[in-house]
C-alpha cells in the first residue's frame, strides 16, 4: 500500500519493485522535477521576451 502514497513525480511502480533501485528512483524523480522547473522557467522567459507580463 505504501506505493500508492507516492507523489505524482515518482517514477513508474515497475522501478519501485527493486529495493536496490531506490537511489535510481530518487534520481529519476529529481530529474523530472528539474525538467519541469526548467520548462516553467523557459516558458516564463519566452513570455517576458514577448512582453506579455
Amino acid at each position: 500500500m505504501a506505493d500508492q502514497a507516492a507523489p505524482a513525480d515518482a517514477p513508474p511502480m515497475a522501478m519501485a519493485q527493486d529495493p536496490m533501485s531506490q537511489a535510481a528512483q530518487l534520481q529519476a524523480a529529481e530529474a523530472i522535477r528539474l525538467q519541469r522547473e526548467r520548462r516553467r522557467a523557459a516558458a516564463m522567459s519566452s513570455c517576458a521576451r514577448a512582453s506579455c507580463r
